[in-house]
């Protein structure tokens, strides 16, 4: 029976609270249920993410070419990539938890030596911009090259650090490659000129401060130019290789042997013995000369030219230690080819060369600032008794800074060896046409002879210079005579030819200078057409004691006669010589005795700087 409530029951607190705080209860309950499964959510897509993150700071640290190891803050490994698994040769399991110390063996790079309390050096390295190579030793590679780079943990201050190393064995062969390019010549293998004087360099500082003495020996190939020119550059490449191996088989495994260009090469051996650097040299130089280089059939034989200094502390400076050898090797050239040129203390061929080197800067500065100068010397008909003579001799000169005239055996030595005759004939040439111009400085019949060098005679364009400068003063051909020695003939005997051919077709005249001192064959003067020859002096002064010089100018004078050319007796040094040369038939007489060489006359019109 269902039963009403009264009035009073409902309006009391427990019937009307009662279900509103079971209803606020409730619904509090289902709000706080919902964000629960709110928080819940958020934090399984957390995870997610931070799940996500994780796997690919993962790859990103496996994909990475740098081995990157994880350290807590006791050193011990946290976390390692596959770079690093395949680095150390272990795997992450394998690694995690065990200390750096025990896995990471790094060696100084100069030293080999371990590296000292890694922990502190890890330490230091964290605080670092610059990181030192070094070796690591694996098991599986043994000792390979590395960069390791060393930064603390962000999120835990203090405590750990990531340790990035990274394998340069590609950058160290690949920087060892170019090393050993620029230190060795590419064709056959030695040291290139510059690795190798810093070989010398280094042996000369040895030599003055610990007095340890070396010996170098210069190595210069004889006529291999020829060689090039004739076969082409693939047999002299194949030469040069082929001399390379022969040297290095005779040389002494503590030797060092260089290229320093073309044809030459160069020992440095520690000895303080110059005797036994000059055996090796004359061992080398012989185990050369069995050499029989073959190419396109042909087989030659090599021959060389060693020069050998020794190097200590009087050697000097390096570039003097150079110029030296250099000397020493010439001189051995010089000598014949094919021989050793030992030089000393008190080498008197050195110091020529060293002197002919010194001229170098002087002759340059008397071609640009005009100091040759010209001197005449007479030249008589035989049978003249007065009047004027027949021709001058213009003789060189140079001018030195106190105002003295040297003479040519002093500086044209230099000038032939460095090739400057070329320009010192062509400014005679010029100057010898502006005097001729002059009739107060030279008379206007008279005939004025030039010499001319070997190196000029090859000269292209000497004939169009002396033809300029005839026409610009104003000069007859006819007067004009250049002398070549006879020894210059006949080494450059077609090119004199062709020379003399030309002078005379445009009327200069040519003179064969020294006759006799090359009169193994007289076949050379149906080649050479001239006007005069000039008997050797020699000859000439020892006509009245030796009855072979006699007979020598007397066949002279009789050889001219049959060609139509009239001869010339020079060192005439006394009156019995001039009736005795002109008892032989000779034409003209020049020497000492008839007059000396002098300045030729100074005038307004002559613009050159001749005597006082």
């Amino acid at each position: 029976m269902s039963r009403y409530l009264r009035t009073d029951e409902l309006l009391s607190p427990s019937a009307f609270f009662l279900p509103l705080f079971v209803g606020l209860a409730s619904l509090s309950l289902l709000v706080a249920l919902q964000k629960r499964e709110e928080v819940r959510v958020q934090l399984a897509r957390k995870e997610r993410e931070l799940e996500e993150e994780r796997r690919r700071a993962d790859g990103a640290m496996r994909s990475i070419s740098d081995a990157i190891l994880m350290l807590d803050e006791n050193f011990r490994i946290r976390y390692a990539n596959r770079v690093a698994e395949r680095m150390l040769g272990l795997d992450a399991a394998a690694l995690s938890g065990r200390r750096a110390e025990d896995v990471l063996v790094l060696l100084d790079t100069r030293t080999r030596a371990p590296l000292e309390a890694l922990h502190g050096w890890l330490q230091r390295m964290s605080g670092q911009e610059q990181f030192p190579d070094l070796l690591l030793h694996t098991p599986a590679r043994d000792r390979i090259p590395v960069n390791i780079r060393v930064s603390r943990l962000r999120e835990i201050e203090r405590q750990g650090v990531v340790v990035a190393i990274r394998d340069i064995s590609h950058e160290h062969e690949l920087t060892a490659r170019l090393t050993y390019q620029a230190n060795h010549d590419a064709l056959t293998g030695l040291l290139n000129r510059t690795a190798f004087e810093a070989r010398v360099r280094s042996a000369l500082v040895l030599s003055i401060e610990e007095g340890v003495s070396h010996a170098l020996i210069f190595i210069d190939l004889d006529r291999f130019k020829l060689i090039n020119d004739t076969h082409g550059h693939q047999a002299g490449d194949r030469l040069l290789k082929q001399v390379a191996e022969v040297l290095q088989h005779v040389l002494r495994e503590e030797d060092c042997l260089g290229r320093l260009g073309g044809d030459e090469f160069a020992v440095l051996m520690r000895t303080p013995d110059l005797e036994a650097a000059s055996e090796m040299a004359h061992r080398l130089r012989e185990r050369l000369q069995t050499i029989r280089f073959l190419w396109g059939g042909q087989a030659m034989e090599i021959h060389a030219s060693l020069g050998v200094v020794p190097v200590d502390a009087t050697s000097g400076s390096f570039e003097e230690l150079m110029t030296n050898v250099d000397l020493a090797c010439h001189a051995a050239k010089e000598a014949g080819r094919n021989t050793v040129h030992v030089s000393r203390a008190d080498d008197r061929v050195i110091g020529e060369r060293k002197r002919q080197i010194q001229w170098l800067p002087r002759l340059q500065e008397a071609l640009d600032e005009n100091r040759f100068v010209l001197y005449r010397q007479p030249i008589w008909r035989a049978l003249a008794q007065d009047g004027e003579p027949a021709m001058y001799e213009l003789l060189l000169r140079l001018r030195d800074a106190e105002g003295n005239d040297l003479l040519p055996g002093v500086f044209l030595p230099s000038a032939e060896r460095f090739d400057l005759m070329r320009a010192i004939d062509h400014h005679v040439i010029e100057l010898a046409m502006q005097a001729m111009s002059d009739p107060s400085v030279m008379p206007r019949e008279s005939i004025c002879t030039i010499n001319l060098s070997g190196q000029t005679l090859t000269d292209e364009n000497l004939l169009d210079h002396i033809h300029a400068q005839a026409q610009h003063h104003g000069v007859d051909p006819q007067r004009v005579c250049f002398e070549v020695t006879e020894t210059v003939a006949i080494s450059n005997l077609q090119v004199a030819g062709r020379l003399a051919q030309q002078l005379r077709e445009r009327g200069y005249r040519l003179m064969l200078d020294d006759f006799g001192a090359g009169m193994s064959s007289l076949g050379y003067l149906h080649q050479i057409q001239v006007d005069f020859i000039k008997i050797d002096g020699q000859f000439v002064r020892r006509a009245l004691s030796d009855p072979l010089s006699a007979v020598s100018v007397r066949m002279i004078c009789e050889i001219a006669r049959v060609l139509g050319v009239e001869t010339v007796a020079e060192m005439i040094e006394d009156q019995k010589t001039v009736q005795c040369m002109r008892g032989f038939g000779v034409d003209y007489l020049q020497g000492f005795h008839l007059a000396r060489p002098e300045p030729l006359p100074v005038t307004g019109r002559l613009h050159i700087v001749q005597g006082d």
